[in-house]
């Protein structure tokens, strides 16, 4: 495991600032839209404008404009989504002449939206439940475990990110699991701290040897000695809570979780990561 010092805070790890939530959220978002906005297209292309003028006669502009936005909508949706005989098709009708009347502008985008549909339904599309949506936007990490605890622990931001995406999709023990994986750098920062071994401890003799070292900071170590001593003991107790309370059952398969339990744990860990964000100096 590799740890970085910051010169903000003798145990947090420098990063560059978060730019967003992990890929699996960004690619559900994306599938939606543009699911949404192929279907409002085909919708448009398939019913209101071609009853309005249709036939043998010339393409009407506004027909050809909006057949031409279809083709580049579901082309750009199919690619995210992997719809590849839906792709063919598309090619196909690239390499045929332009369509010379509304007729036949019609009777392409009908073809289409045949294979599109039932290309579709063998694609699982994932919904995200109301109450879990929140956690799916960009700024939800920032704001619920602080911008600047994820600008100063890269390694835990990683973790936290992973924790968000897997409550999102309702996989709350793997949400767990990422939350306590999240923890375990910021003891290892800690432990770094104190010249406390860390690498291959169990945290069990992490937590015992800082708390050994905070035990002997006193007068002799300076301003604010008892501040000092008061936070990274009280930092102790508050890891060995979550040792106990989760860490060891969901690392060791005793336990799974539920949504609201994982929601739970998830604001513990997030109000405590805020706090270590401007741990004192040891």
């Amino acid at each position: 495991m590799k740890i970085e010092g910051n010169r903000n805070s003798p145990w947090a790890f420098a990063i560059p600032v978060r730019a967003g939530l992990s890929n699996l959220l960004d690619v559900l978002k994306t599938y939606a839209v543009n699911f949404v906005r192929a279907g409002a297209r085909f919708e448009s292309c398939t019913s209101g404008i071609w009853a309005v003028s249709h036939g043998d006669a010339p393409v009407v502009e506004r027909n050809a404009v909006a057949f031409s936005d279809l083709l580049e909508t579901v082309k750009e949706a199919c690619g995210e989504l992997g719809l590849k005989l839906t792709l063919e098709v598309l090619r196909d009708q690239a390499r045929r002449p332009a369509p010379q009347t509304n007729e036949d502008v019609s009777r392409l985008a009908r073809e289409l939206f045949v294979v599109y549909q039932a290309e579709l339904r063998s694609t699982k599309l994932f919904y995200v439940a109301n109450e879990r949506s929140m956690a799916a936007e960009d700024d939800f990490a920032r704001t619920k475990f602080g911008g600047e605890a994820l600008e100063r622990f890269h390694e835990c931001a990683q973790d936290v990110d992973d924790a968000i995406g897997c409550y999102v999709v309702e996989r709350d023990t793997a949400c767990v699991m990422h939350l306590m994986r999240a923890l375990e750098i910021a003891l290892c920062g800690m432990a770094k701290a104190f010249g406390v071994p860390y690498e291959r401890e169990q945290w069990h003799e992490i937590i015992k040897g800082i708390e050994d070292a905070v035990s002997k900071i006193g007068p002799e170590s300076g301003e604010g000695w008892r501040e000092r001593k008061e936070y990274f003991a009280q930092a102790c107790v508050e890891f060995r809570y979550f040792k106990d309370a989760w860490r060891n059952h969901v690392m060791h398969s005793r336990t799974r979780y539920n949504g609201a339990e994982a929601s739970r744990i998830m604001e513990h860990v997030a109000d405590f990561m805020r706090s270590i964000a401007s741990a004192p100096v040891t």
